[in-house]
């Protein structure tokens, strides 16, 4: 169950409240989250695991083009004999990248539990529980994105982290999606990294510091998404 920040003007620091229906997280964590967000009592922010039928039509999807492939090249170049182990070979295709699918999408929890006195931080097998105490600070860190496209076209794009920092090092709690600006990033999580120092009874986070190269980016982005905000409002009238 989502409990949305509730709207009742800026954060005590002055900035905007964290919306957590409005936040968007990077493709590593976009499947369906069960999203609670109580600064103080309990946050939660929980991707369950691939299902199983996401497996099997992954599976599906390599084996069926894979095995048709080896099959016809067994059939071709060595008789049917060789068609059995084509197909076993497809088989094999179709658990490892099935395997790879699962690994990216395997469970992702990350727990604030003021009632407990403790944060814990799972991905996959690997669990880690601190008692809130231990959290030192929070910050927001800026992550680059490969760049896309070729020559003139290529473009770097921005994320924006929240991480916990403790004694025994840095736990991941949110990453948003990666745009092309590097400051809207900021602005969106900046109100979500605020709140939770907030509740920690820390300092609140500085932004990470932009260079003259990411603003002039920042204001082509601006400017590309104003032309085309205006094109989609020229094409409805």
């Amino acid at each position: 169950m989502t409990h949305p920040a509730p709207d009742c003007g800026p954060a005590p620091s002055g900035e905007p409240r964290f919306d957590p229906e409005q936040f968007r997280f990077d493709w590593e964590t976009a499947r369906k989250r069960e999203f609670e967000w109580d600064p103080g009592r309990r946050v939660r922010i929980h991707r369950p695991p691939a299902p199983a039928r996401d497996l099997a039509l992954v599976w599906l999807v390599v084996f069926v083009p894979f095995g048709l492939v080896f099959g016809f090249m067994a059939a071709v170049t060595a008789g049917a004999t060789r068609i059995p182990i084509a197909l076993l070979a497809a088989l094999g295709a179709g658990i490892v990248i099935s395997s790879i699918f699962a690994y990216l999408h395997r469970e992702n929890e990350v727990l604030f539990d003021w009632e407990r006195g403790l944060a814990r931080f799972r991905l996959g097998r690997r669990e880690r529980t601190y008692p809130l105490r231990a959290i030192r600070r929070i910050t927001l860190n800026q992550r680059r994105g490969k760049h896309t496209g070729g020559g003139a076209t290529s473009v770097t794009t921005y994320a924006c982290e929240v991480v916990a920092e403790t004694d025994e090092g840095k736990e991941l709690v949110a990453r948003s999606e990666f745009e092309s600006s590097p400051v809207i990033p900021q602005r969106r999580t900046a109100p979500m990294a605020i709140e939770l120092a907030e509740a920690l009874g820390l300092p609140a986070p500085s932004p990470p510091a932009l260079t003259a190269k990411d603003r002039k980016r920042h204001e082509r982005s601006m400017r590309i998404q104003g032309a085309l905000d205006e094109a989609r409002r020229r094409n409805s009238d």
